[in-house]
Parts: structure tokens; C-alpha cells; sequence
């Protein structure tokens, strides 16, 4: 029982991480005047460094698929209810997307096809696409932000 009241927390202070990253990066986009597209990048840079650190918080595959359900709940609120607040940062890109969906879902898959041992090429099947997922496509958004 202790078990489960710990991992429920683990979700919730991971959760809590998003709440924060999307506020911040709200409140901090008119003061910078940051560009829609590098605010959008933040997020991504942000939440995917953290999702890197998965396999030491969690140890067990439910808490993580707990988590990023519970995420596709936040950037649902986010792209509707909350859009304004928590969303501006996510949502404020000329086009439609749905990457921070398929984001959360690719941690969950990548975190579940690791398996459950935290040995070395396990780790490695976790931790080199989502960084290659975290740091390529953020690179490339902000190159084409500059160059076009």
C-alpha cells in the first residue's frame, strides 16, 4: 500500500512539473516577447529533459503510462479551458498540433518498450530517441524560425 501512495505521488509532483513549466513559460512569453514557436520549443526542451530522468523516478511502467495520461489531460485543458493561461505557451503557433500529445504517448510507449530492468541497452533504448525526439526537433524548429 505504501508503494502505491508513493508512486501516486511521484505522478502528481510530475504533473505538478508540467502545471509550473506551463505557467512559467505563460507569464514569461509577453515580458521576453518571445516568439510563439521558441516559447512552444521551451516547453518541449523543458518537459523532455525532464522525461529523460523517468527511469530513476519511476519504477514501475503503470505509474509512468498514469503520468501521461494525466499529461494528455493537462494539454487537453490547455488547448481548450485553459488556453489563455497555461496554453498560450503551447498554443499560440499559426498551425494546428498535436505534438504535445504524441509526445506524452511516445514517452509512455519508449518507457514501456525499455522494459522493466534498468540495465544499459534498456536505458539506451529509452533514453537515445526521446533526446534524439527532444533535441533534433526543437533545433529544427528554431533554425527554421531563423532562416525559414
Amino acid at each position: 500500500m505504501t508503494d502505491v501512495i508513493l508512486s501516486l505521488l511521484k505522478v502528481a509532483a510530475s504533473i505538478g512539473l508540467l502545471a509550473i513549466v506551463l505557467a512559467l513559460v505563460a507569464r514569461w512569453a509577453p515580458i521576453a516577447r518571445a516568439h510563439a514557436e521558441i516559447r512552444r520549443k521551451l516547453i518541449h526542451v523543458s518537459l523532455g529533459a525532464y522525461c529523460l530522468l523517468l527511469p530513476v523516478i519511476f519504477d514501475h511502467t503503470w505509474e509512468v503510462w498514469l503520468a501521461c495520461a494525466l499529461t494528455v489531460g493537462v494539454f487537453t485543458l490547455a488547448r481548450s479551458r485553459l488556453r489563455a493561461t497555461l496554453g498560450c505557451g503551447l498554443h499560440a503557433v499559426q498551425r494546428a498540433s498535436h505534438g504535445e500529445i504524441y509526445f506524452a504517448l511516445a514517452v509512455a510507449l519508449l518507457f514501456a518498450l525499455r522494459g522493466s530492468a534498468p540495465e544499459t541497452l534498456d536505458l539506451a533504448a529509452y533514453v537515445l530517441p526521446l533526446a534524439v525526439l527532444t533535441i533534433s526537433d526543437a533545433a529544427a524548429a528554431l533554425v527554421g524560425c531563423r532562416f525559414g
